[in-house]
């Protein structure tokens, strides 16, 4: 299953699930991801922690789909959503290049739906 990027985004427990981000600019031109690392937070609340010690869900990766273009994807494993309460998250990228701040790309509800069928065998 892929989702491209939206506010929200919508998984069930225990899925594995792509989720594909294009970045672009304010003229919409491709931003190149070239050296830089996207991190991907999602958490219960809005809080103010500083170490995100509250986080759920903490991914990152530097090998984008198509860096000079803006493409990138995350990959977020059975393993990282079978243990999820369901109900909405918060979520965000953030982008950081070896030399740059770190900077709040996207961000938006990520909703957890409890699974059905827990069995594999």
């Amino acid at each position: 299953m892929t989702i491209e990027t939206s506010p929200q985004i919508d998984i069930i427990r225990g899925d594995g699930v792509t989720i594909n981000f294009t970045f672009t600019d304010d003229d919409d031109l491709a931003v190149d991801l070239t050296g830089k690392t996207l991190f991907f937070t999602a958490k219960p609340d809005l809080s103010d922690d500083t170490d995100d010690s509250e986080a759920v869900i903490e991914k990152s990766t530097s090998v984008h789909t198509n860096a000079a273009g803006g493409l990138s994807q995350l990959i977020l494993t059975a393993a990282d959503t079978q243990d999820l309460e369901p109900g909405f998250y918060f979520w965000d990228c953030q982008l950081k290049g070896a030399a740059t701040d770190p900077t709040s790309t996207i961000y938006g509800k990520l909703r957890v739906w409890a699974d059905i069928t827990r069995r594999t065998t």
